[in-house]
């Protein structure tokens, strides 16, 4: 859910400050979850939507004991939300750097020349079917 309003889901479309985009810059992801709402009143039975979405995505990205010893501070009342928000961001920034480091190796290996490679490739590939199918039905050059 989006973490300015955890009554939407998450899209770019209510907003830029309502999507974590992969590719964003850290601080720019840092300041939407250390901005992100939490409760909205006071404490009471039920967690509220704000807290319950940073648990969520806390469960999402953390190991399972992490995510579990903050349950537990919640539930005692001693949860610090700052705490929560920190561990929420670097283990999110954990679980999103092979997609980051990929997508850096992809545009430093100049991903326009190996797309071009491929097409010549592809190009081959149809001529040489194409040849076949007229060969095949006899039409068209040979």
């Amino acid at each position: 859910m989006s973490l300015a309003d955890p009554a939407r889901k998450m899209s770019k479309s209510y907003g830029e400050k309502h999507a974590i985009n992969l590719m964003e810059p850290e601080d720019s992801i840092q300041g939407k979850i250390k901005t992100a709402v939490t409760d909205v009143g006071p404490r009471g039975s039920k967690m509220s939507p704000g807290v319950e979405n940073l648990f969520s995505l806390l469960k999402l990205s953390a190991p399972p004991a992490i995510y579990e010893e903050f349950k537990a501070e919640y539930g005692r009342g001693a949860l610090k939300y700052e705490a929560l928000k920190r561990a929420l961001f670097e283990h999110l920034m954990e679980e999103l750097h092979p997609i980051r480091e990929r997508r850096r190796k992809l545009r430093e290996s100049d991903a326009k020349a190996v797309l071009k490679v491929g097409a010549a490739k592809a190009g081959q590939t149809a001529r040489q079917t194409l040849q076949e199918v007229r060969r095949r039905i006899g039409v068209g050059r040979l």
